[in-house]
C-alpha cells in the first residue's frame, strides 16, 4: 500500500464515519503514526508502507472511523509548537488554549528583562489600560542573539512564582515556562496541581521531556495549592471544567466519550470552579499578582458577576481577551498593589 492508497481508502472510510474533512483527517493519521510530514506525504504519494506500519496505520484508521481522536490514539497532542504526552486523566490540550499562554506572557512581560516585541492579534479588551497581543513563537524564536545575550546579561531580577492549577497535562503552565526560560534561564518556577495522579504523572513526563523538571514542583491537590506549599504567586494559570453537568451528553463523541469527564464537568451551570477561584484564589498571590482563566465562550458576564467583589471589595484590573474565532475566551484579575499592573 502506498501512501495515496492509504490517504484514499482512509478518507473513504472516515467520511463514512461522519468526520468533516476526511482527507485532512487522513493526513493526520499518517504524520501521527508514521512520521510523515505534509511536506512528505506531498514530495512521495508512491512511497510503499512497510506491512508493519500499514498495519499500524489500519489499526488507527478503524479508531479514529470510531470517533476516537488522534489525541487518544497516539497518547499525544501538540501544543504552542511542542508535543505533550496524554493518559487517560487527561484534557487534550486545545489551540485555543493557546490564547492563555499568550495572555500570560503579556501580564509578566513587565517583570521580564527582555521586553518582547509587540504584535497585533485577535481582537481584545482591555480594561486597565492598552495592551498588545504577544508575538508569535515564530517571532520569538526570531529574536536576534544580540538580544539575548543582554537578557542572559542583565541585572538579575526576582525569580517569578508561578501556578497551573487543574493542571492535566501542564501543557499551557510548561509552554509558558519553556518560553520564559527562552528569554532567562532560571527566571521563574512552577507549581503544578491536579487531583489526578494520572495528570500529575503525565505533567512530570512532559516537564522532564521539555528539560524543566528542576524548576517545577508538583502535588496532589483539589484546585488550590496543599497547605505545605507556603509561596504566593505572581499569577495562576487555571483552565477549569466548565462544561455545564446537562450538556456533556450532547458533546461530540471525540469528546463525550474520550475526554475525563473530571476534566470536564464544571457543575450544573459550568461556574463551580469560578465561585471556588472567585472565593480564595487571592489568598495565594502576591500583591500586583494575576489570575489568569480561560472559560467558555458564553460564560463572561456570569463569571464577571462572580467576580464582581473580588478580592475582598477592592479595585482591581481586570482583562478579557477572544479567541481567533472571536469567542470570548479569557479573562484576567489582578490583585492590587502598586500603580505598575504588568500591562504597561
Amino acid at each position: 500500500m502506498t501512501i495515496t492508497d492509504y490517504i484514499s481508502r482512509a478518507a473513504r472510510q472516515l467520511e463514512g464515519a461522519g468526520l468533516e474533512d476526511p482527507r485532512r483527517e487522513a493526513r493526520m493519521l499518517l504524520f501521527e503514526g508514521a512520521g510523515l510530514t505534509l511536506a512528505e506525504q506531498y514530495a512521495h504519494p508512491g512511497q510503499e508502507l512497510s506491512d508493519g506500519l500499514e498495519e499500524q496505520l489500519l489499526a488507527a484508521l478503524e479508531r479514529r472511523s470510531a470517533r476516537e481522536p488522534l489525541s487518544s490514539i497516539f497518547a499525544s497532542a501538540f501544543f504552542c509548537g511542542h508535543r505533550f504526552v496524554l493518559n487517560a486523566d487527561c484534557l487534550a490540550p486545545r489551540p485555543e488554549t493557546e490564547l492563555l499562554v499568550e495572555t500570560a506572557l503579556e501580564l509578566l512581560k513587565s517583570r521580564l528583562p527582555l521586553q518582547p516585541r509587540s504584535k497585533s492579534g485577535p481582537e481584545s479588551k482591555a480594561e486597565s489600560s492598552s495592551a498588545s497581543r504577544p508575538e508569535s513563537s515564530s517571532e520569538k524564536n526570531s529574536a536576534s542573539s544580540s538580544e539575548l545575550s543582554s537578557a542572559s546579561s542583565s541585572e538579575a531580577k526576582p525569580r517569578l512564582e508561578l501556578a497551573e492549577l487543574c493542571c492535566g497535562s501542564a501543557a499551557p503552565g510548561l509552554s509558558l515556562l519553556w518560553e520564559l526560560e527562552q528569554r532567562q534561564k532560571g527566571v521563574a518556577s512552577l507549581f503544578l496541581g491536579d487531583l489526578s495522579g494520572g495528570a500529575i504523572y503525565a505533567a512530570m513526563k512532559n516537564a522532564a521531556a521539555l528539560g524543566l523538571e528542576k524548576s517545577c514542583r508538583f502535588a496532589l491537590c483539589d484546585l488550590f495549592p496543599p497547605e505545605k506549599e507556603e509561596t504566593l504567586f505572581d499569577l495562576i494559570l487555571v483552565n477549569p471544567p466548565y462544561i455545564p453537568r446537562a450538556e456533556i451528553s450532547y458533546l461530540m463523541p471525540e469528546v463525550r466519550d474520550y475526554e475525563p469527564h473530571l476534566a470536564l464537568d464544571g457543575g450544573e451551570e459550568g461556574l463551580d470552579f469560578y465561585r471556588r477561584l472567585a472565593a480564595s484564589a487571592a489568598l495565594y498571590l502576591k500583591e500586583d499578582g494575576w489570575l489568569l482563566m480561560e472559560h467558555g465562550a458564553a460564560q463572561e458576564d456570569a463569571i464577571r458577576e462572580i467576580f464582581a467583589d473580588w478580592p475582598q471589595g477592592r479595585g482591581s484590573a481586570v482583562i478579557s481577551r477572544r479567541d481567533a474565532a472571536g469567542h470570548d475566551r479569557v479573562l484576567a484579575f489582578q490583585v492590587p498593589g502598586r500603580k505598575d499592573n504588568g500591562l504597561g
